[in-house]
C-alpha cells in the first residue's frame, strides 16, 4: 500500500514537472475566411507588395522614405527596444546553465581576546591566502528559469512587431505627407491660373462697365472672386510650409535646415490588390503583437505557478587555501566542497497565491485583447476597402467631368476663333476647366491616401 502511494506521488510529482516544461497551445480564433468588403473576384496573384509605395513609380518618392527609416527617431527607438530586449532574453538565459566564479583572496586577522578561542590561545595575526573556483546551479525541475527565459524571448517578438508597425505607419504617414505636398504645389498653380483670369475678368467687367453695357455690380463681383482667390492661395501656400514641417519632421530632420523645392508629380495609375484574403492579418504587427502577448502571459502563469514549489541549488567549491603564498598550489592545501540546497516557500502563501492569480487575470486578458485585435483588424479592412471603392467611384465620375469639361472649353475655343462667342465666355469655360480639374486633382490624393491606409492596416 505504501508502495503504491509513493509511485502515485512520485508519478504525479513527474507528470506536474513536465507541465511545466511543455509551451502554451496556442489560442484558436474562429474568423471569417473573407473580408465582407471585396475588391473583386479572388486571384491567385494577390499582388500584395511588400514595398507598395514603389508601385507609384516615384524615385523622389522612394528617395524620401528610405531617408525616413533610416533618420526617424520614432523608428530608430523602436529597433533600439528590439537590441534591449535580446539584451534582456540573453540575460535571463544565464540561469539556464551552470555559473563559475573564480576567486582568489589575501585575508590578514587577528582573533579577538573577548572571543573564547582568542582568550585562551593567543594566535599571533596571521594571513591566509585563497584561491578557488565557485560553482552554482539551480536545478530547474519546475521549468522557473526555463520559462522565465521564455517570456523574455516572447518579448523579443513582440519588440520586433512594435517597430514594424512604427515602420508601416512611419511609411504611410510619409507618403501621404509628400503627395500633400505635391497636390499642394500643382493646386497653387492651378490658383495662380484662375487669379489670372480673375484679373481679365475684373478688367473686362470695368470695360463693360465705362462703356454703360453692364451694372457696377458685375464690377463688384469680379473683384470679390478675385479677393476670394487670392485668398485661398495665401492659405494653401501657408499650408505648404505646415506640410514641409511635418515631412521634415517624418524625415528626422529640422524644418529650419529642411529644403523641398521639388514640384513633384502625382502617380498616373495605381496598383490596388486584386483580392486580398482574410489570412493576410496573419502578418499584421498588431495581430501578431497580441498573438505573442498571450504566449508570454502564458509563460508568466507558469513561473507565478512554479513559486509555490521548492526550489534546488547545487553548490560546490574547488581550490587551494594556505597561510603562507608559496605553500598555495600543493596537494596539501587542497580544499573542497560541495552541497544541495533546498528552499521551500512557507510564510509567503499570500504572496505566491496573489502573484499566481495576477497572472491568470493577465493571461485571460491577452486573449480577449488578441480576440478584440483580430475583431478591429476586420472592421479596420473592411473600412479602407470601402472608402477605397466609394472614392475610386468619385474619381471615376470627376474624371468624365474633367473631359467633358475639357471637350466644351475645346468647343468654346474653336467657337471664339471663329468670332462666335466673346472672350469673357471664353475665359469662363478655362474657369470650369481648372475648377474640374482641381476637384480632380484632390480626388486623386484620396485615392493614394486610401490605397496607403488599406496597405497599411494590411499590414504592410
Amino acid at each position: 500500500m505504501k508502495k503504491s502511494i509513493l509511485a502515485l506521488t512520485l508519478a504525479s510529482f513527474l507528470f506536474s514537472s513536465c507541465a511545466f516544461y511543455a509551451k502554451p497551445t496556442n489560442v484558436s480564433i474562429k474568423y471569417p475566411s473573407a473580408f465582407k468588403e471585396k475588391l473583386s473576384k479572388y486571384e491567385k496573384d494577390q499582388n500584395l507588395y511588400k514595398d507598395w509605395w514603389k508601385t507609384f513609380n516615384d524615385k523622389t518618392l522612394d528617395y524620401y522614405v528610405d531617408l525616413a527609416l533610416k533618420n526617424n527617431t520614432n523608428y530608430l527607438i523602436a529597433l533600439k527596444n528590439i537590441e534591449l530586449s535580446k539584451a534582456y532574453a540573453l540575460e535571463n538565459s544565464s540561469v539556464l546553465f551552470p555559473s563559475f566564479n573564480l576567486n582568489a583572496s589575501a585575508t590578514k586577522e587577528k582573533l579577538s581576546r573577548r572571543t573564547p578561542t582568542g582568550r585562551f590561545f593567543n594566535i599571533p595575526p596571521y594571513t591566509t591566502y585563497n584561491l578557488s573556483v565557485n560553482a552554482s546551479y539551480e536545478i530547474d525541475l519546475f521549468a522557473k528559469a526555463l520559462n522565465a527565459y521564455r517570456y523574455y524571448k516572447e518579448n523579443v517578438k513582440i519588440s520586433k512587431e512594435e517597430a514594424k508597425a512604427i515602420k508601416n505607419a512611419l511609411v504611410m504617414n510619409a507618403v501621404n505627407n509628400y503627395y500633400q505636398i505635391v497636390e499642394n504645389a500643382h493646386y497653387i498653380r492651378l490658383l495662380e491660373k484662375e487669379i489670372t483670369i480673375a484679373k481679365k475678368n475684373l478688367e473686362i467687367a470695368k470695360t463693360n462697365y465705362k462703356a454703360g453695357l453692364t451694372s457696377y455690380q458685375s464690377v463688384d463681383q469680379a473683384k470679390s472672386s478675385l479677393l476670394n482667390l487670392e485668398q485661398t492661395l495665401e492659405t494653401y501656400k501657408a499650408q505648404r510650409k505646415v506640410l514641409v514641417n511635418a515631412f521634415a519632421y517624418l524625415l528626422g530632420e529640422y524644418p529650419e535646415d529642411f529644403k523641398f523645392s521639388i514640384y513633384g508629380t502625382m502617380p498616373k495609375s495605381f496598383a490596388i490588390p486584386n483580392a486580398i484574403p482574410s489570412t493576410v492579418l496573419t502578418t499584421r504587427p498588431d495581430v501578431k503583437e497580441a498573438m505573442y502577448n498571450v504566449i508570454s502571459s502564458a509563460y508568466q502563469k507558469k513561473v507565478a505557478l512554479a513559486n509555490f514549489f521548492p526550489s534546488f541549488n547545487l553548490t560546490g567549491s574547488y581550490g587551494y587555501q594556505s597561510q603562507k603564498l608559496n605553500e598555495l598550489i600543493t596537494q596539501p592545501s587542497i580544499s573542497w566542497n560541495f552541497g544541495l540546497d533546498i528552499l521551500t516557500p512557507i510564510l509567503n502563501w499570500n504572496q505566491n497565491l496573489g502573484l499566481y492569480k495576477a497572472s491568470k487575470v493577465e493571461l485571460a486578458e491577452s486573449i480577449l485583447n488578441y480576440r478584440q485585435t483580430v475583431l478591429n483588424a476586420f472592421k479596420e479592412v473592411d473600412d479602407a476597402i470601402a472608402q477605397y471603392k466609394t472614392d475610386d467611384i468619385n474619381y471615376k465620375s470627376l474624371k468624365k467631368s474633367y473631359q467633358t469639361t475639357l471637350d466644351q472649353y475645346r468647343i468654346a475655343l474653336a467657337n471664339y476663333r471663329a468670332g462666335l462667342i466673346t472672350y469673357a465666355s471664353l475665359l469662363n469655360y478655362k474657369t470650369n476647366l481648372i475648377e474640374s480639374k482641381k476637384a480632380l486633382l484632390n480626388q486623386k490624393l484620396k485615392l493614394i491616401q486610401d490605397i496607403s491606409s488599406l496597405y497599411n492596416v494590411l499590414g504592410y
